[in-house]
């Protein structure tokens, strides 16, 4: 799983598994340095304008470090149905359950429903209210 970090992202609020992050926006060196001390990232995905925005020496030592870093373009906004009742969607739609009985049974909208099978393949969703890549 990838986690997505903003500036104002506490070290808490990152997994202590976490092996791979996205730049929202740029962060200092100080704040990164803190990160990859701290858990065990091995690569850093960030947008075309981050990387353009992004110190110089924040990329520097993220190469000293051997972090793998990769400009990353994921458009289009995160699902707001919690991860759990996405995968609980798409297992009932396996299980060849009507979209209508699956909206009755989880509260999920009909449309929703099919938007969800037809786009399971979607790389961003919400945890919470932090938006995490799939991918």
């Amino acid at each position: 799983m990838k986690i997505c970090i903003w500036p104002n992202t506490s070290l808490r609020q990152i997994p202590l598994d976490t092996m791979e992050i996205h730049l929202a926006r740029p962060i200092s060196r100080k704040k990164i340095t803190e990160i990859i001390n701290k858990r065990p990232i091995h690569t850093v995905t960030l947008s075309k304008s981050t990387f353009v925005r992004i110190n110089e020496k924040t990329l520097d030592f993220l190469e000293k470090r051997k972090i793998k870093t990769f400009i990353h373009n994921n458009p289009g906004k995160p699902l707001q149905i919690p991860l759990e009742q996405i995968i609980d969607v798409i297992e009932r739609v396996k299980d060849h359950q009507s979209l209508r009985k699956i909206e009755h049974i989880t509260g999920i909208p009909k449309s929703t429903v099919h938007y969800l099978v037809k786009y399971a393949k979607r790389t961003k969703a919400k945890k919470g209210n932090k938006p995490i890549h799939l991918r």
